[in-house]
């Protein structure tokens, strides 16, 4: 199993640093440099791939916190309204940031229509790459606890209620950079270039193995997920987001007469 770290601030002089913020800013700023490097390979515009990126990153952030407070704990929220402003108590949804994101990426193809998959495909190409790295900040402060286990990759309980627990946030970094290899291999060996094929094969590798994550997790306790008929938030939104794939993966196979 893994020892329990608890890792989660940096101390720079008087200055704590916090780790969650730090991995999710280089992911953040790794991604980007990647996009942009690959923006440039195909003579695509690299300041507008780095401005679309932070504007999707800002609406994700406000749509992460906005599916927080009405998706896993409203009636918290409803009874303390300046909480919902308390970002640095911790409490983001991830399926809540990629609708913000979403929106303002459907904003901006509404605009860019003929030239939109172009970026679209380069963003969802290093997405997993920036995903992956961001995480690693939520596995060292363990704020994604699972049930507990004897995997060997099974995080030690440090309060000795049982001898590890599933740690999600390393599984989800984990899966983030398999995603990015897969994506490093189909750009080496495959000759198809289409560019909804990424944002395709990004939405159902990341959607279904996220569907299963979840019935790992606690369900008792502060870090627990809401629970609507036995599903989490999250699952919901890994089946709408399959679903989306699946659709696209289907559009590009039409697209192109054989199989995506």
């Amino acid at each position: 199993m893994i020892p329990y770290t608890g890792f989660t601030t940096i101390q720079f002089g008087p200055i704590p640093i916090y780790v969650w913020g730090l991995l999710v800013a280089c992911g953040f700023v790794v991604g980007m440099l990647v996009a942009q490097y690959i923006a440039k390979k195909k003579k695509l515009d690299p300041n507008i791939i780095a401005n679309l990126a932070l504007l999707a990153v800002v609406a994700g952030f406000i749509g992460a916190r906005i599916g927080h407070v009405f998706f896993y704990d409203f009636p918290y929220y409803r009874e303390h309204i300046l909480e919902i402003f308390a970002l640095w108590k911790g409490g983001l949804s991830s399926f809540g940031g990629f609708i913000g994101s979403a929106m303002v990426i459907l904003w901006w193809y509404r605009k860019h229509k003929k030239e939109a998959w172009e970026y679209f495909n380069v963003l969802a190409f290093t997405f997993p790459l920036a995903w992956g790295i961001g995480r690693i900040g939520c596995f060292l402060i363990h704020d994604h606890p699972g049930v507990c286990t004897n995997f060997f990759l099974g995080m030690e309980e440090p309060k000795g209620l049982c001898a590890a627990r599933y740690d999600l946030g390393l599984y989800e970094s984990i899966q983030g950079f398999l995603i990015f290899i897969i994506f490093l291999l189909l750009a080496k060996y495959s000759k198809k270039r289409d560019g909804k094929r990424y944002v395709a094969w990004l939405f159902v590798l990341y959607a279904i193995p996220r569907f299963f994550f979840d019935f790992l997790r606690i369900s008792e306790g502060p870090l627990a997920d809401a629970r609507y008929f036995a599903l989490t938030p999250a699952q919901y939104g890994s089946i709408v987001v399959a679903v989306a794939g699946v659709y696209l993966l289907m559009r590009v196979r039409a697209y192109h007469g054989e199989v995506a």
